[in-house]
């Protein structure tokens, strides 16, 4: 039985060749994909917090890789002191659904990704919570 992270293989198969040659090649160039993807996400979460336009866990960026489908979002109620790469949430840009991983996806992946949905060239999404965005808002005006 294999227990490492072969990329494809799931924990406790067992592949046909314990070689990375044995993952399809497109297989292997799209998990990839989703590691740079799940990368980016993380990184501009973590910026929010930075440049102080969120409070709490409000607020988040998504991703998305047309490709594939999949879209790639902070997990719901997770601090931003906490977020890895790898506990990002991938899900399927289609029905939502959640790909992988035990934690939930934001509250806010409904709205993410009717827009993607809407505007086939939109890459990403970011949702703020600060206080400019707040004031503004509650002006009312265009």
């Amino acid at each position: 039985m294999v227990k490492s992270g072969l990329p494809g293989v799931r924990p406790g198969a067992v592949p046909a060749a314990a070689t990375p040659t044995a993952v399809p090649r497109r297989h292997h160039s799209q998990r990839m994909a989703l590691e740079t993807l799940r990368a980016a996400v993380c990184e501009a979460n973590v910026s929010l917090e930075k440049a102080q336009l969120v409070r709490l866990t409000w607020g988040n960026v998504s991703g998305i890789d047309r490709e594939s489908g999949v879209v790639v979002i902070k997990p719901s109620g997770v601090p931003y002191a906490e977020l890895t790469p790898a506990n990002m949430v991938a899900v399927r840009l289609s029905d939502g659904q959640v790909l992988d991983g035990t934690l939930r996806p934001s509250s806010d992946t409904p709205t993410h990704l009717e827009l993607y949905r809407a505007w086939p060239t939109l890459g990403g999404v970011c949702h703020t919570h600060s206080p400019q965005a707040t004031i503004f808002a509650q002006a009312g005006r265009p």
